[in-house]
């Protein structure tokens, strides 16, 4: 495989990693967010938060604020106030939302997609010219693949997450994708 087609395949939105943060969990009407709590929160908010679910008190709240950046510290009374169980069980991981079902942008319902490995380059009529029986299987569905966004299912839950989340969220797939991009270019280029 040549750099380039390395740089087309790795590119592809057919290969990108679909690792979210979060997860959909829907019953009947009512959806439920379960949030990778390790990934998408600094080490000493959640130590704050772990502290304060064991003593939800004042004063392991202005103990928590003390040790906090401010805006640590505003998403902390946010999960505080949204997370927490209020039982013995404390801490949560799960949060109730609004979720939407909407088509999947990827397959845009269809369930499957073409294997990136065979047209992430770009084919030309000559591709098709040079072996009819290709063109054949491709236009056939033979190179098909289950869609990795909504895998298989042509929708995908579409959650509204409050503003304090969304911008949790949002800052941690800019990050994720800044990695990503430098990987997929890396390994583009040979590395």
């Amino acid at each position: 495989m040549s750099r380039m087609d390395d740089y087309n395949y790795y590119n592809d939105p057919r290969t990108f990693s679909y690792t979210k943060h979060w997860k959909v969990i829907k019953k009947g009407s009512i959806s439920t967010l379960r949030l990778d709590l390790e990934c998408l929160f600094s080490e000493e908010l959640l130590e704050g938060y772990f502290e304060w679910c064991k003593r939800p008190t004042q004063e392991t709240t202005e103990k928590v604020k003390a040790e906090m950046t401010e805006g640590d510290f505003a998403i902390f009374l946010n999960m505080k106030k949204e997370l927490f169980g209020g039982d013995e069980a404390g801490c949560s991981d799960l949060i109730k939302v609004k979720a939407e079902r909407e088509i999947c942008d990827l397959c845009n319902g269809w369930q499957k997609v073409v294997n990136p490995s065979i047209d992430c380059g770009g084919l030309t009529q000559d591709d098709f010219d040079e072996d009819p029986e290709f063109r054949d299987d491709y236009f056939s569905g033979a190179y098909d693949i289950q869609c990795p966004q909504c895998r298989g299912l042509g929708m995908i839950d579409v959650p509204h997450f409050p503003d304090w989340l969304a911008e949790v969220i949002i800052q941690r797939e800019q990050e994720d994708e800044a990695d990503a991009r430098t990987r997929r270019f890396e390994r583009a280029m040979g590395a």
